[in-house]
């Protein structure tokens, strides 16, 4: 069987209530050669029962469920391992892409512009009802961004400009490394700096995801041990000494 031209990756622990929103949203996409790996790290919902139904009705979808729980940055990497496409995409399973549109516009956006090694959307903020709570437009500028400078900004002000996973798209091979495990909270922005420091970021201002915003998400999680305040310093010192951004910093 031919490799798919993207892999759609779900990692999901305990979302059983939101993952037939975000399986939908891959599945009535316009672009249709991808596969779809959806990973459960061992829930204890009802998702395996879920998900095995989604399975036994489309041939696209790969299903895992771990027999013992991998951790939140274990189940990315595996799924990343697993992938068989060009490109990436991840949508986690309490999140969903926003149009029909979604995959086809950022494949289209890294073959337009082969230098850039990530692609990043606006995305839109809703809640545990899916009803929208904002619209998050960090980069606020469609086109090319230079990946000294997006990294340099997102430093500056201690804040993830880029987007989260499921804001996100890029190719398999750039991204072998793994996200690291060393990180808990900001594990994707590190991962974002990784794929920028050889590479520009390609942005559109139009929003093709949806970022759900709740209280049982592991971001809400890491607020109680301030996680998000020490991953932010230990990432400044890591690219402070970088001499290619030097010259977008204000020393």
């Amino acid at each position: 069987m031919p490799a798919p031209e993207i892999s759609v990756l779900i990692p999901t622990y305990n979302y059983a209530r939101f993952l037939p929103e975000a399986i939908e949203s891959v599945l009535q996409q316009d672009f249709r050669d991808f596969e779809l790996l959806i990973a459960d790290d061992r829930s204890s919902d009802g998702s395996a029962q879920l998900l095995a139904a989604y399975a036994a009705r489309d041939p696209r979808i790969r299903l895992q469920i771990h027999p013992v729980n991998l951790g939140m940055v274990g189940n990315w990497n595996w799924c990343l391992e697993q992938a068989r496409g060009k490109y990436i995409k991840y949508v986690f399973g309490d999140d969903k892409l926003a149009t029909r549109e979604a995959l086809g516009t950022l494949v289209r956006l890294l073959q337009e512009y082969p230098q850039a090694t990530l692609a990043g959307s606006s995305r839109l903020v809703i809640d545990e009802t899916s009803q929208l709570i904002e619209l998050w437009d960090g980069l606020r500028r469609t086109g090319l961004h230079a990946g000294p400078a997006v990294i340099s900004h997102c430093l500056e002000e201690a804040r993830n400009f880029i987007g989260e996973p499921s804001a996100v798209m890029f190719r398999r091979q750039d991204a072998a490394r793994g996200f690291d495990l060393a990180y808990r909270q900001l594990v994707d922005l590190e991962m974002w700096f990784h794929l920028l420091e050889n590479g520009s970021l390609v942005y559109t201002r139009e929003a093709l995801c949806g970022f759900r915003k709740h209280g049982a998400q592991q971001t809400e999680a890491n607020k109680a041990g301030n996680i998000n305040e020490v991953e932010n310093l230990r990432l400044f010192l890591e690219y402070y000494r970088e001499p290619s951004l030097r010259h977008f910093r204000l020393d």
